[in-house]
């Protein structure tokens, strides 16, 4: 479970988690290539990194630390959005 490892109260751990649970469903619909078994454990510890580093830097609105991880996430994503598109020209 993402954030199981940080020093955080149990409420907060739960919100985050469900931050989590919603943007990857979102990841696993824009970005396929990223959801695929090769690719998904780097994408999902991205995308946990990202929800972290919003909620460190004083977030606490879930719908905001969706959107500003999912933001930061993309642009790790774009690579292989790239390949997923040339791949489809093939």
């Amino acid at each position: 479970m993402p954030f199981s490892q940080h020093k955080l109260d149990p409420k907060t751990r739960d919100m985050l988690a469900g931050v989590f649970e919603r943007a990857w469903e979102q990841v696993r619909t824009l970005h396929s290539l990223a959801a695929q078994p090769q690719n998904e454990q780097a994408a999902r510890d991205e995308l946990a990194k990202h929800i972290a580093a919003a909620h460190k830097n004083g977030e606490r609105d879930p719908e905001v630390i969706a959107l500003v991880a999912l933001r930061a996430f993309d642009s790790w994503a774009k690579p292989l959005s790239r390949q997923e598109r040339d791949y489809s020209r093939k």
